[in-house]
């Protein structure tokens, strides 16, 4: 294995080819990336590299001492530890030992860790000055698929590669050339199949041609494939966007028995089923040639743009990817799946806010139609100038609205008309006590604050309330309640005030202030009572 048989990693092979050459080798390295893209393959290529007797070309030999025993994983000079089975300190404690004796054949002492985001705190502060001030003839390569679980101390002493996502065309080239080593025949349909179910995983991708080539021997067939990796075709999916879109209940739950009945995996479909999405939004967006699509299913979308247009394929994408999250965790996945795709076949289409306000104040000749989503040809209520058509909200709802646009908005509840009574203070004083009784219905601390206090004046639309007997903490309890209490009186009387509260502490003769008892008939002190059972003893 050589560097150049890393695929679609240029950007890091090219890296650690030139640092060999130029003798510029870093004490550590971290490999970055998705899983199955070729990390642990690099680190031992490099490891390689390094101790290899005979390189040349920017590549190990492969045929030394050396490359032989790192290949065959019995080399002394080269260790490879999983960071999931080794996390602990004391394991990190036996490496930092065995890091002071020098290579037996090789030039250097390579420790390969793989994942090591799974390595315990205590772990990466033992691996941490060993890392920092390694002797010269150690080399420390890392790899883990979660840079973010590693602790900035030992990122900032390693250098950083981070491996790309293998495209498809990557997959579908290295697939290709396999397949033809080996002398058998394929279609370049079955390993782009291939490529999208690996998601960009090579390794993934390796595992799946070699299932494929177990069942299809030597003839390698699309149908075949799609039938041993339980891909569902997109004229299926094409049918359940049809009938979402015409609000066909009765065809969405049939064709959901058909895809449970035929074996396929509910969390298979739903993520298929958003790919046909993304697919049909790209076709609506002028990117048809960047996707697989049947011409049939484009030909559809093209022709029925005012069915389902682009905001209401994002819109199915977002429930969808929602949906998908929380799959995992529902007991009856079937019942999910039917309420996910009859929920969609409710919704109307959307309608752009731009377009709203363009149509406001014009008639309804004027007004663009749309066409709504209809099941058996039943036909819905056309926007008009009164009743704008709705955004992402179900057909029913603009139905009632419509149905009810001439009716005037009721009022809210208990929210009494202006009074055209001229306010005083003697008019407020007569409410007042009504006031009283509507705020200790709703909060009886409020009330007894506000018991035996004084109307001053009224001036300007403000209320002077006098607390007599206060004790600064009934001035601050009131001074948060303010709003509530003014939207009292508003609900009572039918006017609005503003209210301020004075203070009067009790003075003594002397002038000192007199210090305020603990009243016996405290709200707080009889919640406290009542909380905790208690009783008042002196």
């Amino acid at each position: 294995m050589v560097f150049e048989g890393i695929t679609g990693q240029q950007h890091v092979t090219r890296t650690l080819q030139n640092a060999i050459r130029l003798n510029r080798v870093a004490h550590g390295y971290l490999f970055t990336g998705p899983r199955g893209i070729g990390k642990t393959t690099a680190a031992r290529i490099l490891a390689k590299s390094l101790n290899c007797q005979n390189y040349k070309d920017d590549n190990p030999c492969g045929i030394c001492v050396n490359c032989v025993e790192i290949t065959e994983g019995r080399s002394i000079d080269v260790l490879e530890i999983d960071g999931a089975s080794n996390r602990g300190i004391d394991e990190i404690r036996d490496l930092r030992e065995a890091v002071k004796y020098h290579p037996a054949t090789g030039k250097y002492r390579i420790y390969i860790i793989d994942e090591v985001h799974m390595l315990t705190h205590q772990a990466f502060n033992a691996l941490l000055k060993t890392l920092e001030e390694p002797p010269p003839h150690v080399i420390f390569i890392m790899a883990t698929t979660d840079p973010q679980k590693i602790p900035l101390t030992i990122l900032s002493r390693t250098q950083r590669f981070d491996f790309k996502r293998l495209t498809t065309e990557d997959i579908v080239t290295y697939l290709g050339s396999i397949l033809t080593r080996e002398g058998l025949s394929y279609d370049g349909n079955t390993l782009e199949l291939i490529a999208a179910k690996a998601d960009g995983s090579m390794r993934d991708s390796l595992s799946l041609l070699d299932q494929v080539i177990a069942y299809c021997e030597n003839n390698i067939e699309e149908s075949i494939v799609k039938d041993v990796l339980g891909i569902i075709e997109d004229s299926l999916y094409h049918e359940l966007l049809t009938a979402i879109c015409n609000s066909n209940y009765n065809a969405l739950l049939i064709k959901i028995s058909e895809i449970v009945d035929s074996g396929y995996s509910i969390p298979n479909f739903i993520t298929g089923f958003n790919a046909f999405l993304r697919k049909c939004l790209f076709v609506l967006t002028d990117q048809t040639d960047k996707v697989r699509l049947n011409k049939t299913v484009i030909t559809w979308l093209l022709e029925n743009d005012q069915i389902v247009s682009r905001l209401d394929l994002l819109r199915m994408i977002d429930i969808i990817l929602k949906f998908e999250s929380r799959l995992r965790y529902i007991q009856q996945p079937r019942v999910a799946l039917e309420a996910l795709l009859l929920k969609l076949a409710a919704m109307d289409s959307s309608v752009l806010i731009s377009e709203l306000l363009a149509n406001q104040g014009k008639s309804v000749k004027q007004q663009p139609v749309r066409k709504n989503k209809s099941a058996a040809g039943t036909s819905q209520n056309t926007p008009t100038a009164d009743a704008p058509p709705s955004i992402a909200k179900p057909l029913h709802v603009e139905k009632q609205k419509a149905d009810h646009i001439s009716e005037p908005e009721p009022e809210p509840l208990n929210r009494p008309k202006e009074t055209s009574d001229p306010l005083n203070l003697e008019f407020i004083s007569a409410k007042w006590p009504a006031v009283l009784e509507k705020i200790e219905l709703i909060n009886y601390k409020i009330a007894h604050f506000l018991q035996g206090s004084e109307l001053l004046h009224f001036t300007g639309g403000q209320l002077d309330i006098q607390l007599n007997n206060e004790n600064g903490f009934t001035v601050r309890s009131l001074e948060k309640d303010k709003s509530a209490i003014e939207e009292i009186f508003r609900e009572v009387t039918g006017t609005s005030v503003r209210i301020k509260f004075r203070s009067n502490p009790l003075q003594t003769n002397q002038g000192a202030a007199k210090p305020v008892e603990p009243e016996r008939d405290h709200p707080l002190l009889l919640d406290v009572i009542e909380k905790f059972n208690g009783e008042i003893i002196r």
